[in-house]
């Protein structure tokens, strides 16, 4: 029996995970039974059937890891890494994760935390103090503006929950947005941009809303990534690899693809908002991850593997360790998974907008991902309260519920697919046929 006072996460009032050796026990203490529940292996064979009528006339290949308690019981791999060429997907191909990025780097900014040189309340302006006199956008057009003052200073808990007022070019159609979209990283006009451009360029150009105030999906990760530049004196590549992905073995996760590793580097494709199949968006030969970025994208510039991406993963289930390696306390894993909106709410309060976020009912939003807070709201029973997740606009996807302590990594490179049917609908049919599978 588990207390469950002892082991719950700071606002959920549901216990974190036993740690165990095995993947099916019964824990007793008190008067409450947490049982492990194993995945079946015979019944997640379903998956390999499914994926296969995507495979690759909707989608150009993919592949699946699944892991319980630190054990591989999954993984599949279909289709193509490369169309043109016919080359296979591979367990090794690289990957870009794009938005994935940004729960290493919250984990890179949470390691500073323990080190008493980050806190959760510290304004901004403290690590950009270019930024002291940020005004919010209120109306008028790109060219006559009206702004007022902020209600409130960013903070650094509001980047690591899109409510900053910062934005993405995409996001929304407000003159803000339009400036994000020609004066940012995003534009490949501006490809020369590094971290100094960037914090100049957002100085110009007004929140969308007051810090606080609304969930905005936006640039806040990025952002994130300059103030742990300008804390460790290193890049943020720098800074990653030395504090986090050397020590968990995730050798072929960075912000370029190296020489050595260009035969295993996937082409990114991109999904026909007519529906009628897909055009090559960024070949793997020629593709500007070859060569070493003038700005490190905290918030969607990384590429990896599968099997490093689950070993990412292994640092959240292992409560801040991985095997030998501890990178974080536990209660620090606790609070990272806590959902910091007020009174529990989920996104779909929190967001002023349909900025076509795919996931929001029922979803709260922790140090650098989403949580479930209510399965049933989310429309999604077989998945777990606080369940930990975020995605990759190239269609990859990660989850980690702490209840069976299952970790999920899915990968493809297909742009704009979150925002198709069969896209949602892939998501939502792999979460159930593995839900499912818990016998």
């Amino acid at each position: 029996m588990v207390n469950l006072k002892e082991v719950s996460i700071p606002g959920f009032g549901f216990p974190r995970k036993p740690i165990c050796d095995t993947l099916l026990q019964t824990y007793s203490k008190g008067e409450t039974e947490i049982h492990m529940v194993k995945l079946s292996k015979s019944r997640l064979t379903r998956l390999n059937e499914y994926l296969s009528d995507y495979v690759p006339d909707k989608l150009p290949g993919c592949s699946l890891l699944i892991n319980q308690s630190g054990e591989e019981v999954f993984y599949t791999q279909l289709g193509y890494a490369d169309l043109e060429t016919k080359k296979e997907l591979q367990r090794d191909t690289i990957f870009r994760i794009f938005s994935m990025t940004k729960a290493p780097v919250c984990i890179g900014a949470m390691i500073l935390f323990e080190k008493g040189l980050i806190h959760l309340d510290d304004p901004v302006e403290k690590f950009i103090p270019e930024w002291k006199n940020l005004r919010v956008y209120v109306s008028g057009t790109r060219d006559n503006m009206i702004t007022s003052e902020p209600e409130r200073a960013m903070l650094v808990r509001d980047l690591m929950t899109h409510t900053s007022g910062l934005t993405y070019g995409f996001s929304d159609t407000t003159p803000v947005n339009e400036l994000y979209d020609e004066k940012l990283w995003s534009n490949s006009a501006n490809s020369a941009m590094n971290s100094q451009n960037a914090v100049d360029t957002l100085a110009t150009i007004p929140l969308l809303y007051s810090p606080g105030g609304f969930w905005n999906y936006s640039v806040a990760i990025d952002v994130l990534g300059i103030i742990i530049e300008r804390v460790t004196e290193q890049s943020l590549a720098t800074f990653l690899e030395s504090s986090l992905f050397a020590p968990l073995g995730m050798l072929d996760t960075g912000f370029k693809v190296e020489a050595k590793d260009r035969n295993r580097f996937a082409s990114c494709y991109m999904f026909r908002e007519d529906e009628t199949g897909f055009d090559l968006a960024d070949a793997a030969e020629g593709s500007k991850y070859l060569s070493e970025p003038a700005f490190y994208s905290g918030g969607g510039g990384a590429v990896s593997t599968i099997d490093d991406y689950m070993k990412f993963l292994s640092l959240i289930s292992g409560n801040g360790a991985s095997g030998s390696v501890r990178i974080l306390g536990p209660r620090t894993v606790d609070l990272i998974l806590s959902n910091q909106f007020e009174d529990g709410v989920d996104i779909e309060v929190y967001q002023k907008t349909d900025t076509g976020f795919p996931f929001s009912s029922g979803i709260g939003h922790c140090l650098g991902g989403a949580v479930n807070i209510d399965p049933l709201k989310a429309l999604s029973p077989v998945s777990a309260r606080g369940e930990y997740f975020w995605f990759g606009a190239a269609f990859t996807l990660f989850w980690y519920d702490p209840e069976e302590d299952v970790s999920v990594v899915f990968m493809s490179q297909m742009l704009n697919y979150f925002r198709n049917y069969d896209g949602i609908n892939i998501m939502r049919d792999i979460r159930t046929i593995i839900g499912t599978s818990l016998t």
